[in-house]
């Protein structure tokens, strides 16, 4: 078996053990009801479903290299900054045309802001989609396509019917093909994609807009300003560093750079 078949074995086993202890939320959630406050029995959740995946980055590279093969040694406040520049369209956006949330705890602004970024982030982009396109020498389609889909299945309970969870499914499904662009484009900083989701997630969750992913023709139009914001600064970024872009003709398919 060769090496690339066998790391990409591995990366898919890991996603699928990790895949099903997530869908057993309510079952596992249950078993650690006892643990209060809630975010933190809503932490202690995402960590065990994170187990199959710290197994498979032992098995796959030194303890030393673990961090850097999913992009979490790069900068962090460049992450963060871009981020935050390039999210203001949104949060003001959504302010203005949505209502703050006086309902919001402490319990959602880091379940769903936090965790959710920063743990999506990790499985998603960092372990699935990166680890298949960068040592697994998949192509940037086949690699992104499993992570989109499951990523959009993962926000099809939005929808009360089979066509109304459709759109929250393209929505977030295309949203993982981007934020995918965005964290190679960046040279595999992770931080970039974390914090775009966790502002994009904060301007959702602060100011009521809309209960699902979805969002409205007013809503989305301030969403895709921060999508034009994003992909501005990622070529200023490229020109001003003259860094190549890594997604081309030769890495669409099979990854051969």
């Amino acid at each position: 078996m060769s090496m690339t078949l066998k790391n990409s074995l591995i990366i898919l086993v890991a996603f699928l053990l990790y895949y099903i202890l997530l869908k057993q939320y309510i079952s596992t959630k249950a078993l650690i009801a006892f643990i209060e406050p809630g975010y933190i029995r809503s932490l202690c959740f995402q960590l065990t479903c994170l187990f199959p995946i710290i197994i498979a980055l032992f098995f796959l590279f030194k303890p030393k290299d673990i961090i850097k093969s999913i992009g979490l040694n790069k900068k962090i406040l460049l992450g963060i900054g871009v981020a935050l520049l390039c999210t203001l369209p949104m949060i003001i956006g959504n302010a203005i045309i949505g209502t703050f949330n006086k309902d919001i705890t402490l319990h959602t602004i880091l379940s769903s802001m936090v965790y959710a970024g920063f743990f999506e982030e990790v499985v998603f982009r960092g372990f699935l989609f990166g680890l298949l396109f960068r040592y697994a020498k998949w192509g940037f389609i086949p690699a992104v396509l499993i992570g989109a889909l499951m990523f959009g299945a993962g926000h099809l309970y939005q929808g009360s019917s089979l066509m109304s969870a459709l759109a929250p499914f393209g929505v977030t499904a295309l949203g993982a093909v981007w934020f995918s662009w965005m964290y190679v484009e960046w040279s595999y900083n992770l931080w970039v994609s974390i914090a775009m989701h966790m502002f994009m997630n904060a301007s959702w969750i602060l100011f009521k807009v809309s209960s699902t992913a979805t969002g409205d023709l007013t809503s989305n139009a301030v969403r895709g300003l921060t999508i034009v914001a994003i992909i501005v600064a990622t070529i200023m970024h490229k020109k001003k560093h003259c860094l190549p872009y890594l997604i081309n003709k030769k890495t669409l398919w099979i990854n051969k750079d």
